[in-house]
């Protein structure tokens, strides 16, 4: 199932209001506040934090309890492992 999640992933994106390109971003950009530019025209893109708290902190919680998802799913598969 999480590999299912991250392929579909690899399929996210947005179109620049400048010029189209399909802009990626991680989910650290958005959580760390980075800036994400267009690969296609270079335009520079900043999350409004303010206005999107909510946003970020349902993000947050979601990376969280997949980060815990893995690690569950990498001890069932390794029982042994500490």
């Amino acid at each position: 199932m999480l590999q299912g999640l991250k392929a579909q992933s690899d399929n996210h994106g947005f179109p620049c209001p400048c010029c189209s390109f399909k802009i990626k971003a991680t989910i650290e950009q958005i959580l760390t506040g980075s800036s994400i530019f267009c690969g296609g025209c270079g335009l520079k893109l900043d999350i409004d934090r303010q206005g999107s708290a909510q946003a970020i902190d349902a993000l947050r919680t979601l990376n969280e309890a997949v980060a815990q998802a893995e690690s569950q799913v990498a001890k069932a598969k390794n029982p042994g492992a500490r």
